[in-house]
């Protein structure tokens, strides 16, 4: 095992919320057994599952003695993850998925990051995983960078939306499982994670939280994790009419923790963004769900989504004539309405990700 510059290494918690992957646990597991940085426990929450994945946390629990597992009920992510929390032991703490899997230093560059830079959390980048000869990588767009006092707020203003002009929706992915938390603040402020299934994206309500107790923050470019896509029974690959619905909790909720804890930063263009970006994502699952829906209303959905007061507001105020064309082109179908333009665009973007994923 390679060593790090650290004479000692503290125990660090791995919480991996597990629901019906089967057919992908082992190589998550695999990635978190095989880590150069040791000293970890592997907590695994079984979520409820019913396609064998229960069975296989026993097996893995009896084959390793750092693996822990807990069974309960189907309440979600996040409740799985807090279930994760109330029995993690460690210094730090990180989260991966079951359907996802981790560069074998993973951990450890984590850790060497939050370490040699005292920072509070650490966060890295990733790669988009559609196969084993098809992925594509996401550095951080920050390198090594660390960010302290008021200077903070960049961070999470850059995990919420890039501003219009950028090509990338964000900076930095929201998500809980490209980071290294330390426990202390965790346990000292009682965070936890929201539902998913009453306020979208749980992770990053998760992080302003986290990041209000923050004295350091500090961003490595490295790509770590491989961010699996097209897995329809995963935790996070579904398809809700309500969905957008939820989304729009979820952005009031920020707005409030904004005047809250941000004042410093003003994060309104950042979410006007993702209101569009989230707009667009649903709209694409919309399409993709009438394939094998055909009593869907499209033509309705997509109706109801564009006109809403919320998005009327939001498209009457960012400035999207400086996004990069495509964004553009549909931002502007939104101001005036476009409903067949939409679909057509919509259309032709999963094409194209269908094409990238071969």
């Amino acid at each position: 095992m390679e060593k790090t510059k650290f004479n000692s290494q503290p125990l660090i918690s791995v919480i991996i919320p597990v629901y019906n992957v089967k057919k992908y646990l082992m190589e998550c597991f695999d990635s978190i057994q095989h880590q150069t940085y040791s000293n970890i426990e592997i907590i695994l929450i079984d979520d409820g599952s019913t396609d064998g994945s229960s069975e296989i946390c026993d097996e893995l629990k009896n084959s390793d003695s750092r693996v822990k597992v807990i069974h309960k009920e189907n309440a979600g992510l996040g409740f799985a993850r807090n279930s994760g929390l109330e029995l993690a032991i460690g210094k730090y703490v990180c989260f991966i998925d079951s359907d996802d899997f981790v560069t074998s230093d993973y951990i450890q560059k984590l850790y060497v990051a939050i370490e040699s830079s005292e920072a509070t959390v650490a966060y890295c980048g990733y790669y988009d995983y559609y196969s084993e000869k098809n992925f594509k990588k996401n550095e951080r767009y920050y390198d090594n960078v660390v960010f302290e006092g008021n200077e903070i707020g960049k961070v999470l203003a850059g995990m919420i939306g890039a501003p219009p002009e950028e090509k990338k929706i964000a900076y930095q992915s929201m998500s809980a499982c490209f980071s290294l938390y330390r426990m202390k603040i965790i346990k000292e402020n009682n965070l936890h994670f929201y539902s998913e299934r009453e306020l979208a994206s749980e992770d990053i309500l998760f992080n302003v939280e986290y990041l209000v107790h923050a004295k350091k923050v500090v961003c490595i470019s490295d790509a770590l994790y491989f961010y699996r896509h097209t897995v329809p029974s995963s935790l996070t690959h579904s398809f809700s009419i309500n969905k957008f619905e939820v989304y729009k909790k979820l952005l009031r909720k920020l707005a409030i923790m904004e005047k809250q804890y941000f004042e410093y930063q003003n994060i309104d263009l950042p979410m006007q963004r993702l209101y569009l970006g989230t707009l667009r994502s649903n709209v694409r699952n919309a399409v993709n769900y009438k394939k094998i829906s055909r009593d869907f209303n499209l033509r309705k959905y997509v109706k109801e989504l564009i006109s809403s007061s919320d998005t009327r507001e939001v498209i009457k105020n960012y400035p999207y004539q400086k996004n990069p064309k495509l964004q553009r082109i549909f931002n502007q179908c939104i101001k005036y309405e476009q409903v067949s333009l939409i679909i057509l665009l919509m259309k032709l973007d999963l094409w194209k990700k269908s094409k990238e994923a071969q």
